[in-house]
């Protein structure tokens, strides 16, 4: 009987056995077989980083330590600039409220081209750029700057979209002046002669220390050329002054100039990435900050939504198998990316742990070899922002293979991947806004192919919301894949965005008195609506229609954008005034309280603009009194909290805390005051 117990018992283990051992072979073939596939090369160890220079500027210093041609060719297939005398362009950023001695900087024979907020545009020699991060009192760290990209995948919008009315009732844009800012005007002496650009338009050069009257003769960029003659085309009474600016800090001088000028409508057809988390967030006079203080000041601010919808890639930090590298769908863990011989593939990474973080990601790209072709190891030590960037010269045709690595942290991050000129694979086009299109002091335009402008779809490319605080983009959409002069056809949100802004600038000849706001309004009103009813992710508004029967009553009345402006703390004064910075983590996690809850609700709205309208006196005066301080940030102690939990946790746990709290605490009083009354009696 013992014998057939323990035979059965044999008998039932080795049957349970069988499908454990299954399970076991079926997870080390799940999680290892895309590896093998793949056939990656290790993840290389992340040593030596300098805690204060992007590593990209340090490989750059090494290089032309090997020699002046061998460092010149690492800069070039990286896309940096360089020039003759071996120095090169970089923002310092430094802490808030801390001014570089530019004496010091100017004794490595550096020198400061222009500043905004804690942001410093330098030209310093190569071999200095350590040197000068270590030494100059306040640096938190040396980096590239934020560079502005075309958004062009490469009239008849004139008649699409209702301008040849206007223009047959004498409304051709006459007095109104019209900022097309833009990386290069290649070609407008040509444009000029042939009549498909006015002789009376401004030059203008931004990327000096000011902006000055410029000469694009020897421009070899033409995008900007070919967005005027569209603007040009809508609206051939404007007075264009092509602006052309190379970064971010260049465009918030070309904001301030358009300002002095009087310029009402600007047109940005260019995108940037890296400076944000694509929220509509102002940090480090980034262009959403510049968009909004446009605003701000009356100007009608129209940029393109970008063409990324094929381009980008999003998603929470996963790591089912436990290596550190974040599987993109189920078990693989690369994206992908097809590139031809001499392409050059550009890469973007950022997470939500802005502006500044200790929770360090890294970014790798592999070729169909696994062979690890480049990389980007930016320090997150707590004082750098979350972004990493890849930027490689394809040698070769084939399939290359992005890899994202989690080096340390203590949260699984939301992702934000972003190709410059190649699409993703696979690819996520929900939330594929650019900044600043994420700016509520912007009008973002997505483009419909002028063949399908009455029915649509939308162009597959073109970047659709919400941005990642969760409100409606685009605003409208415009036709692209249009007759153009420079680009034979002209595709893409640069040529949307640059139609929208003629139309502006036809409905401002109209109606002189109509302010910013109300000239926003004029547009999205009158488009026709598309999609979804009501305005949507895709279309926004609709497509864009000029309605020459459309009674229009400008009053002039502005109206500030809220969270916006140049102060940089996102529109959370008094956290900020309390706290000392707009970066301390308090006023963070505030300021995602308000971007995911409030902002999402009407009555959370009208909360927020009833703030941002009438808290900075009170943040002014809190600020110049250290004991008011001390009390208001023990004041915000419970806020904090309780927005840390709803940020971590959700609303309805918070909601079931809150309730457990407030029951505790009334049992607690009430044991009080029996207590009381017992040792009274």
């Amino acid at each position: 009987m013992k014998f057939h117990l323990n035979k059965t018992l044999n008998r039932s283990g080795f049957t349970d056995f069988i499908p454990l051992l299954s399970t076991v072979l079926f997870l080390i073939f799940y999680f290892s077989t895309p590896a093998f596939s793949q056939g990656l090369s290790a993840i290389p160890t992340k040593n030596n980083i300098h805690s204060k220079v992007e590593p990209r500027l340090l490989e750059l210093k090494n290089e032309y330590k090997k020699g002046q041609r061998i460092g010149a060719g690492f800069a070039q297939k990286r896309n940096i600039p360089v020039d003759p005398q071996n120095n090169i362009t970089l923002y310092l950023v430094s802490e808030p409220e801390t001014p570089l001695d530019e004496r010091r900087i100017q004794a490595f024979e550096a020198k400061v081209i222009k500043k905004s907020g804690n942001l410093s545009k330098i030209q310093c020699p190569i071999n200095a750029i350590d040197t000068l991060a270590d030494t100059i009192n306040g640096v938190l760290f040396a980096k590239l700057p934020d560079r502005l990209l075309p958004t062009s995948v490469q009239s008849e919008g004139v008649d699409l979209t209702g301008a040849a009315a206007y223009h047959s009732e004498g409304f051709i844009g006459s007095g109104v002046r019209v900022g097309v800012i833009d990386v290069g005007f290649a070609g407008l002496s040509s444009a000029i002669s042939r009549g498909e650009l006015p002789d009376t338009l401004q030059e203008i050069d931004c990327t000096g220390t000011t902006c000055i009257s410029g000469n694009f003769t020897s421009e070899t960029a033409s995008h900007g050329t070919a967005v005027a003659e569209i603007i040009h085309d809508m609206a051939p009474g404007a007075l264009l002054y092509l602006i052309k600016v190379s970064d971010t800090i260049d465009l918030e001088d070309a904001k301030n100039f358009a300002i002095t000028q009087g310029i009402k409508i600007i047109n940005l057809s260019l995108v940037v990435a890296n400076t944000n988390f694509y929220d509509g967030e102002c940090w480090f006079s980034n262009p959403v900050c510049t968009a909004d203080s446009a605003y701000a000041n009356d100007i009608l601010w129209v940029t393109a939504a970008g063409n990324e919808a094929n381009q980008h890639y999003e998603a929470f930090f996963s790591d089912l198998d436990n290596d550190g590298l974040h599987n993109v769908s189920g078990s693989d863990e690369t994206l992908n990316i097809v590139a031809a011989t001499g392409d050059t593939i550009h890469v973007f990474l950022t997470w939500d742990a802005w502006p500044a973080t200790d929770q360090d990601y890294d970014l790798y790209l592999y070729d169909s070899a696994g062979t690890l072709k480049d990389s980007s190891l930016n320090p997150q030590t707590g004082t750098q922002w979350p972004t990493e960037e890849v930027v490689y010269s394809v040698p070769a045709a084939g399939t290359y293979h992005l890899v994202i690595n989690k080096n340390s942290g203590t949260e699984n991050h939301r992702l934000e991947v972003y190709s410059a000129y190649h699409d993703l694979t696979p690819a996520v086009a929900s939330s594929s806004l650019l900044t600043p299109a994420d700016a509520e002091g912007a009008i973002a335009v997505g483009a419909i192919d002028e063949s399908n402008w009455t029915t649509g779809p939308q162009e597959s490319f073109s970047s659709q919301g919400p941005t990642n605080d969760g409100r409606v983009k685009p605003d409208i959409c415009g036709p692209d894949k249009i007759s153009n002069d420079v680009f034979a056809t002209f595709s893409g949100t640069s040529a949307s965005c640059a139609h929208v802004a003629g139309a502006a600038a036809l409905i401002l000849s109209r109606n002189q008195t109509c302010s910013a706001p109300e000239l926003m309004k004029a547009l999205t009103t009158s488009a026709i609506d598309m999609g979804n009813p009501g305005k949507d992710n895709i279309y926004g508004y609709g497509r864009l229609n000029l309605d020459i029967h459309a009674d229009m009553v400008c009053s002039g009345l502005n109206e500030t954008v809220a969270g916006g402006g140049d102060g940089g703390g996102g529109g959370c004064f008094i956290a900020t005034a309390a706290y000392g910075s707009s970066m301390a983590p308090h006023v963070n996690i505030l300021r995602k309280m308000r971007d995911r809850f409030l902002a999402t609700h009407r009555i959370g709205k009208t909360f927020v603009n009833f703030y941002t309208q009438y808290s900075p006196p009170a943040a002014d005066f809190i600020a110049g009194h250290d004991i008011l301080r001390f009390f208001v940030r023990m004041g915000l102690f419970p806020l904090v909290g309780i927005s840390w939990v709803a940020l971590k946790f959700g609303p309805v746990f918070t909601l079931f805390l809150m309730v457990l709290f407030s029951f505790c605490l009334i049992r607690l009083v009430r044991h009080l005051k029996s207590s009381k009354k017992l040792r009274v009696t």
